[in-house]
């Protein structure tokens, strides 16, 4: 068989025999432009002009992540936390309205051993963030071990808290979903470009601050485009942290959290379609080299499934992916592969061209 395919044979020999047996036809027309506006070739060979890019990639297995909006039933919330621990889910992210009690505070962290979970904090205003940190200060919990981020809608940190030492205090996210993948990037650049230069001039270098910064961004359906989303941020990432002169190469690296885009989900009786598209969307951010994937119901959007067996289905779709595929058990896979390869130079190179121009 492998007679068939001499190793020396040239894209020239390769493109005529290739539309020979389409009887004619241009080879170009089975080019494929992407929703991101990028032609694709129906085959790339090794002479072809590519550059392949480390990828600093996460040094532990794919985090899951669970939201849980904190209400005036504590103790359901508690149970409901231990219940999802219990389950496989090790990041736990809470969405804070109202101030809480250094008894609420307890309460809710009971039986959680802190120094096991990632803790993401996000609050509905600078009041109650502050009203928050007060009360873990006073609190008996064994905060300093634990990690995370924090978020507080329409305010930005100037300086960061020493309880939260430990947290990502500048979650960076995509602010326009009609956005393609490269300007998607370069806005989450422009993004962190603002608030480093916030800093200038204060005690914190560019080491310090980046291991601050994470960035949440949302996959699609479109397995490629998703997966060379995913790469093509983290190497522009590393780029535009060097541009600062870091002192560590461990300050390129950046904490990635993505999110199921339902922008194509059914409902009703079709909702179960949604599993195939989120096993998609997970397969995709796994080999793209995610630090966390945030899940949710495969019925959202629909009332006429049960929400505990949907989410039930969506956290043991990833535990398949992660327990018995061992997808994030590879570093870089998707790295050498001359089409990943080339999507993703075209995509960094995109998105750093539309970063520059509105820096």
């Amino acid at each position: 068989m492998f007679e068939k395919f001499p190793k020396d044979l040239s894209t020239d020999s390769w493109k005529k025999q290739a539309e020979k047996e389409l009887k004619g036809k241009p080879l170009d027309e089975l080019n494929i432009k992407t929703n991101n506006g990028f032609v694709l070739q129906p085959y790339y060979k090794k002479e072809q002009d590519r550059r392949e890019v480390a990828i600093l990639t996460p040094s532990e297995p794919v985090k899951i992540k669970r939201s849980f909006i904190v209400n005036s039933d504590i103790s359901k919330l508690n149970k409901s936390i231990l219940f999802a621990l219990n389950r496989g889910v090790n990041v736990i992210e809470l969405e804070l309205s109202d101030a809480v009690s250094i008894e609420e505070l307890n309460t809710i962290f009971k039986e959680v051993v802190l120094a096991y979970i990632q803790l993401d904090l996000v609050f509905i205003s600078y009041d109650v963030f502050v009203s928050f940190t007060k009360a873990v200060e006073a609190s008996n919990l064994k905060w300093c071990s634990l990690t995370g981020s924090l978020k507080i809608h329409n305010y930005t940190l100037t300086t960061i808290p020493p309880v939260f030492k430990n947290f990502r205090c500048f979650v960076l996210e995509e602010v326009n979903t009609a956005l393609s993948s490269s300007e998607v990037i370069a806005s989450i650049l422009n993004q962190a470009k603002k608030n480093i230069d916030s800093f200038e001039g204060s005690e914190f270098s560019i080491d310090e601050l980046s291991k601050h910064f994470g960035i949440t961004v949302s996959v699609s359906t479109n397995f490629f485009d998703s997966l060379v989303f995913v790469r093509a941020l983290r190497i522009c990432w590393a780029a535009f942290i060097n541009a600062y002169a870091p002192e560590h190469n461990c300050s390129t690296y950046i904490h990635l959290t993505a999110k199921y885009s339902v922008d194509m989900y059914e409902e009703g009786e079709n909702a179960y379609n949604n599993i195939l598209r989120q096993t998609t969307q997970a397969t995709s951010a796994i080999l793209g080299s995610v630090d966390v994937l945030h899940i949710r119901s495969f019925n959202t959007n629909s009332a006429k499934v049960d929400n505990e067996f949907a989410e039930r289905i969506s956290l043991n779709v990833l535990h398949v992916l992660k327990e018995e595929s061992f997808l994030d058990a590879v570093k870089a896979p998707a790295s050498g592969a001359y089409f990943f390869e080339e999507y993703t130079n075209k995509m960094v190179k995109s998105a750093w061209e539309e970063f520059v121009k509105k820096a």
